[in-house]
């Protein structure tokens, strides 16, 4: 999707959107789920373009085969309930209570994160 971000790969999609690929920032994981989000919001733009049009632009051999589409579609819908769950934390009026109760959830759906997130033993 890179490709798409440069200036020929911006023209080809001003044809059928408005929108452009985002790129990602290391200092923010919610640049993943913006990325994510728009890949999903900009493909069916894209394949409108048809595919003998992305074979000449050479764009065709960028898009993910279904299979991976499919993982990304999923990987998705964790990443929104994540961005949720940081956008929860910045609220002023959370209270730590709230915050146990969020983890705890977030643990509940997500077990591989239980070291992270868990209540540390008392020393």
């Amino acid at each position: 999707m890179s490709k798409l971000r440069m200036i020929k790969g911006r023209d080809l999609l001003r044809r059928v959107s408005h929108l452009s690929p985002l790129s990602k920032n290391d200092t923010r994981w919610s640049s993943k789920y913006e990325m994510v989000a728009r890949y999903l919001t900009l493909l069916p733009f894209i394949i409108q373009l048809g595919h003998n049009f992305l074979e000449e632009h050479e764009v065709q051999p960028l898009l993910l085969r279904r299979a991976k589409h499919e993982r990304v579609k999923s990987l998705a819908k964790d990443l929104e309930k994540f961005e949720g769950v940081t956008k929860e934390l910045q609220k002023s009026t959370l209270t730590l209570s709230a915050v146990r109760r969020l983890f705890d959830q977030v643990v509940k759906e997500f077990p591989a994160l239980k070291t992270r997130l868990a209540v540390p033993i008392p020393t």
